[in-house]
């Protein structure tokens, strides 16, 4: 669940109701949560990104992402999985 923030492909709604949806199938466990952003891009000319990309940051997942999921019934276990425990097994090749 990667590029949170970049919505030319695909908005931040129905992003988050893909999650939701997959969260409530019962595959957290399989997901991460990810902006990709970088802090510094030097493809546009400046202020393009910021003017067509907003929300594109390093804090938009765990700022706005991450209590819209939690109010539409994402657990915080579930959070917990998509944010750090998936991360850490996949690190040790579990």
């Amino acid at each position: 669940m990667d590029r949170y923030g970049l919505t030319r492909e695909c908005s931040t709604v129905n992003r988050n109701n893909t999650v939701i949806e997959l969260a409530k199938q019962g595959y957290s466990n399989r997901m991460f949560l990810s902006q990709d952003y970088c802090c510094t891009m030097d493809w546009f000319p400046e202020g393009v990104i910021e003017e067509r990309f907003p929300k594109w940051s390093m804090s938009f997942v765990l700022e706005e992402v991450v209590p819209e999921l939690k109010r539409k019934g994402v657990t915080e276990q579930q959070i917990q999985h998509m944010l750090f425990d998936n991360a850490r097994c996949w690190f040790e090749g579990k």
